[in-house]
């Protein structure tokens, strides 16, 4: 994997920054200090943070005049623009354990979550009654930690909120659990354990999401293996793919199964179904322009920061 450090250096031009992302479709946002520090250039659009000082750790320094926002800033700053579930969703990507390989579309990697909501929660109670933070407050609750890929956080923020919102409002469940063959199952497979997309222990119930990835022959062979080692240990799975989940009308039906797996019902009026269904439509569509945006590959650019940045001064 190449390094983004590789192609930076202390006086890179907004300019050549600019196209070393890949073109942009929109401008760079900077943050300046003062409106005196406004950059004039089509390549980005300056922000002036007035109120200061930011907490310790807001702003990242990776080389002389290179700096970039931390996730929890960036949070902020995006609650700035969205709330409601397109936040917890964007809260969700920062604290999920993918990111978009920009070199192959579609692909996704595995990394570390480069925060979490207790660290986001810890921020926002240092810049209270600031814009932005009373939407990322509301929505920091619905953020769905260690998802894998964008689909899995845009159902899991849909399950998981409640039905006012457009969410199905379903009990708490736990995201990509490791779970240990106790008994037979662990006969059926050459594996130690497998993770758990969404699931709900106390229950013994697993939603298992299957994207495009798993749509190859050996995918599927493998997919068949987990849900029979899973069953045999007396696990109930249910699986969803990427057709049904499009599909508001089979995704319903899933959600009732997986209701009825949990002996809970939907009292809802057609209002709640109409917000649902557009809640539905809406996060998809959101996720894709999200996912279809050029943008530097994240796991390269965070393991620079995790490795070379230091808090720069805030006062």
């Amino acid at each position: 994997m190449r390094s983004v450090w590789q192609h930076l250096d202390a006086n890179m031009s907004l300019k050549r920054l600019y196209e070393h992302l890949g073109g942009l479709r929109e401008p760079l946002h900077v943050l300046v200090t003062d409106s005196g520090s406004r950059i004039q250039s089509k390549f980005a659009v300056s922000h002036v943070w007035s109120e200061r000082p930011l907490p310790a750790g807001s702003v990242l320094q990776l080389g002389e005049g290179l700096c970039v926002v931390s996730p929890e800033l960036c949070y902020v700053q995006m609650a700035q623009r969205y709330s409601g579930l397109e936040l917890a969703w964007i809260g969700s990507v920062l604290c999920s354990s993918y990111c978009l390989n920009c070199y192959d579309r579609g692909d996704v990697l595995e990394r570390a979550p480069i925060t979490s909501v207790g660290e986001i929660g810890e921020f926002l109670r240092h810049v209270q009654r600031r814009k932005g933070v009373r939407n990322a407050a509301r929505a920091l609750r619905l953020i769905s930690e260690r998802t894998r890929s964008p689909r899995e956080a845009t159902l899991a923020t849909l399950l998981t909120a409640p039905s006012r919102m457009g969410g199905q409002q379903l009990p708490p469940f736990e995201i990509n659990a490791q779970y240990d063959f106790q008994a037979e199952g662990g006969l059926l497979t050459d594996r130690r354990y497998f993770e758990l997309d969404m699931y709900w222990e106390e229950e013994g119930l697993c939603l298992e999401y299957n994207g495009k990835p798993h749509e190859s022959y050996d995918a599927a062979l493998r997919d068949l293996e987990k849900v029979t080692s899973l069953r045999a240990e007396g696990i109930t799975v249910i699986p969803v793919n990427k057709r049904q989940f499009d599909s508001y009308e089979k995704l319903e039906v899933i959600v009732g199964a997986v209701r009825k797996a949990l002996n809970t019902r939907d009292r809802t009026s057609d209002e709640v179904r109409m917000q649902r269904r557009l809640a539905h439509a809406n996060l998809i569509r959101f996720e894709r322009s999200w996912c279809d945006r050029a943008r530097l590959h994240d796991y390269a650019w965070w393991r620079i920061v995790e490795s070379m940045a230091d808090a720069v001064p805030n006062g």
